[in-house]
């Protein structure tokens, strides 16, 4: 590292280390002078706060998680279409100042649910948050009928409302039915006996996908697994997403065999 190494960060309320040890992990391979680091953000006031700083310390790229991939849209300037498409951001580049936002959700999500056959079939999304919103993208783009529910009612509603989807409330979920079930909320995160289902649900389902990260196999994974549905865990949209965000930051590719390992682990 010196004067002249280029920046990235990543904010969250709870960060992880995924993004800096793919991006730091990329950087090396291919001999680049970068360094990417999580931050941990917690309130509006501090967001605010962190996107001037990134656009006055010339920081090249922040990647943005839960619970802010909404909220920081009125900080930056411009914003790319997977960005308006999706109505949040999660990847902001930094160009001479001048802050843009993407959202790589959106290519994580179909990158790992492309090869599904979803057309006319019922996925069940659980959440309302900025994930949510690429992921409700994706499978309409691929054909399928989605429900929606979340804890806040409202949330659930009001975004259903808008992208002129079914709504099913809260107390409903475990009795709902369909091809494939996406938990897109943080229940299961950093605990490994937590799932956002009963486990007699997953048997009205054929496919299980949950976003959390950590642990690689959630407990809705593992009890899906062991029921004999195909899962997709959250490392496959992850990854993708962010060797996208990679590319928007420094204009290469992620390694490929990078990527491969990855997916390939555990």
């Amino acid at each position: 590292m010196n004067k002249n190494t280029n920046l990235c960060i990543s904010i969250a309320s709870n960060p992880g280390d995924f993004g800096a040890k793919f991006h730091n992990q990329a950087f090396r391979d291919l001999q680049m002078n970068w360094l990417y680091l999580p931050r941990k953000v917690t309130t509006t006031s501090q967001l605010k706060s962190v996107i001037s700083g990134v656009r006055s310390l010339d920081i090249r790229g922040c990647s943005v998680s839960m619970p802010f991939k909404e909220r920081v849209m009125e900080f930056i300037d411009e914003l790319d279409s997977s960005a308006e498409t999706t109505g949040a951001v999660n990847t902001i580049s930094n160009l001479d100042g001048t802050l843009k936002g993407f959202n790589t959700d959106l290519f994580g999500v179909k990158e790992a649910i492309g090869k599904l056959d979803l057309m006319k079939k019922r996925v069940v999304i659980v959440g309302a948050g900025g994930v949510a919103k690429a992921i409700i993208k994706a499978v309409l783009q691929l054909g399928g009928d989605i429900t929606i529910t979340n804890r806040t009612d409202k949330s659930s509603k009001d975004l259903a409302t808008q992208m002129n989807l079914e709504f099913i409330p809260w107390n409903q979920l475990n009795s709902l039915s369909g091809y494939m079930l996406i938990n897109s909320t943080s229940v299961g995160m950093n605990n490994k006996h937590e799932m956002v289902v009963l486990e007699k649900t997953l048997d009205e389902f054929e496919v299980i996908m949950d976003v959390v990260i950590n642990p690689r196999s959630t407990k809705l994974i593992r009890v899906s697994s062991d029921k004999g549905k195909k899962t997709i865990n959250g490392i496959e949209m992850c990854v993708y997403q962010a060797a996208k965000q990679f590319e928007i930051y420094t204009g290469k590719e992620a390694p490929r065999y990078l990527i491969k390992s990855i997916l390939e682990e555990g």
